[in-house]
């Protein structure tokens, strides 16, 4: 079937959270329940609050966000100045980049590992591609839960 998806990135500014730290741009971004729906049913079934850091001493790209189902993710990697592709990774029991659920879904629908792949087009457009792998009970083999888009500019800053 085919998502429609929208997503909103709101500049927040640098951020600088202890004086020896170098500052960090930092974006909000959300994906309101209302707008990520399969197309022709009117019931949402994701949506995403989190935030896009760049680190530029680091070299390091972070995202973290939350679903509301009770998983949250916090996954890095690296990108140079002006890089158009990264990877960024997370993966449960990581002390720095990883996933955290509630135990309900620690115990049925467990989140072990995520990697996400960009691809910047531009100012205007990008592509994602994303792998969320779940261990279920009754199930050998882990679930790959994927998500390719390509998001393109709708408004103006």
């Amino acid at each position: 079937f085919s998502v429609s998806s929208t997503a909103t990135f709101d500049h927040n500014g640098p951020l600088m959270s202890i004086p020896w730290q170098k500052t960090i741009e930092n974006q909000r971004h959300t994906t309101p329940p209302f707008l990520r729906c399969a197309l022709g049913q009117a019931d949402p079934f994701h949506e995403e609050v989190g935030y896009w850091l760049w680190d530029p001493g680091a070299g390091q790209v972070i995202r973290g966000f939350m679903v509301p189902r009770g998983v949250a993710v916090l996954a890095g990697g690296r990108a140079a100045p002006g890089a158009r592709t990264f990877t960024l990774r997370a993966r449960l029991g990581d002390p720095c980049f990883g996933i955290a659920s509630n135990p309900f879904l620690h115990g049925q629908f467990r989140t072990v590992a995520y990697t996400l792949t960009v691809e910047i087009f531009g100012r205007d457009s990008f592509r994602y591609a994303e792998d969320t792998v779940l261990r279920m009970p009754g199930r050998p083999a882990p679930f790959h839960h994927t998500d390719t888009n390509t998001l393109r500019r709708c408004t103006t800053p």
